[in-house]
């Protein structure tokens, strides 16, 4: 039997028939009490984050104050600071003066401009020790430039058709196919669409030459310095200087060993680095089995002779190389 009773604040109410009053109330005043807290927790969760963004910012602008050294840039993102070169002291006025007007210009974000500049000075000559900073920021310009969708003198502008593929394109334009891919940031190779916009290099003539006594190599485009590495070289007799083509390209190499065995890309044993590259001698240039250009596992071994053939590269710096350079580049090797 149940019973209804009124309360003192007049809410009627019934009874149960043990003489207990009903649950619901509770059971609302949880719900509204866990509303509340939600919308409090959902209020403070905005605020904060909203206020992160700015201390990220502020995080991140932080390192890029001018620094007194030369500019720092990241080709692979193209972002750079606002540091200025320091040029050496000793300098000619009018030599030091043509250089912060190509400062001031790749400072405004015209790498284009920038980078004839540079290359202006450099063919002049006359500058001294200012010549391998100089060579360096035309690199650097240079692969902001060459591995990005950013307009230069030697791309065109390609609209793909339907049923074009990437293959196609590159050899069409004369590029590899990996170059193609970094310098237009494609996403799905495999899933081009009609009408598509990318800028290629057309009909690039890269050139490569490597001077064994400074260690370095440089990548030319169409004549014009696109880039100097550092490398490492054996012996003189293990690393012969001529004429040579790149005559095959591999990424994760196989290394044969001189003794038979196959050493698959990876194992500890496998010198080769990340690319391969085989030189083929031309012209009168004596022939060499098993020489090339190649990565390296091995810190220590850029930047000086070692034992053992072959040019080396650290392997972020054979993998830039292996994108941009076809089967077939010309290649001299100098003493």
């Amino acid at each position: 039997m149940r019973a209804t009773v009124l309360t003192p604040k007049g809410v009627r109410y019934d009874l149960d028939d043990a003489g207990r009053p009903p649950r619901w109330p509770w059971v609302l005043g949880c719900v509204l009490v866990v509303t509340v807290l939600a919308g409090l927790a959902f209020t403070l969760r905005t605020r904060i984050s909203q206020a992160l963004p700015q201390r990220r910012s502020q995080a991140v602008a932080a390192p890029l104050a001018p620094a007194p050294d030369a500019a720092r840039m990241d080709p692979s993102s193209g972002s750079m600071t606002n540091s200025r070169a320091r040029w050496p002291a000793a300098l000619d006025g009018e030599i030091r003066h043509q250089l912060d007007g190509a400062e001031a210009v790749f400072r405004a974000d015209d790498l284009a401009s920038a980078r004839r500049r540079y290359l202006e000075l450099l063919e002049r000559g006359n500058l001294g020790a200012a010549a391998p900073m100089v060579e360096q920021r035309v690199g650097e310009i240079s692969m902001m430039l060459v591995l990005s969708p950013r307009p230069m003198p030697e791309k065109v502008e390609h609209v793909v058709a339907s049923g074009e593929s990437l293959d196609r394109i590159a050899r069409q334009h004369g590029v590899t196919r990996e170059l193609l891919i970094k310098s237009n940031d494609i996403r799905h190779p495999d899933r081009l669409q009609p009408g598509q916009h990318l800028l290629v290099l057309d009909k690039p003539l890269f050139s490569i030459t490597v001077d064994l006594h400074a260690n370095a190599l440089r990548l030319l485009l169409n004549g014009k310095l696109l880039k100097r590495y550092e490398i490492g070289t054996g012996r003189r007799a293990e690393t012969p200087a001529g004429l040579f083509v790149i005559r095959s390209r591999q990424e994760r190499p196989v290394w044969w060993h001189p003794d038979g065995r196959t050493i698959p890309y990876g194992h500890k044993d496998n010198i080769l680095g990340t690319r391969w590259m085989s030189l083929q001698a031309t012209g009168t240039t004596t022939v060499v089995k098993g020489y090339g250009i190649r990565g390296t596992w091995v810190d220590g071994e850029v930047g000086r002779v070692a034992t053992g053939s072959g040019i080396r590269l650290h392997n972020p710096d054979v993998e830039e190389l292996f994108l941009m350079v076809p089967e077939g580049t010309p290649v001299r090797i100098t003493e």
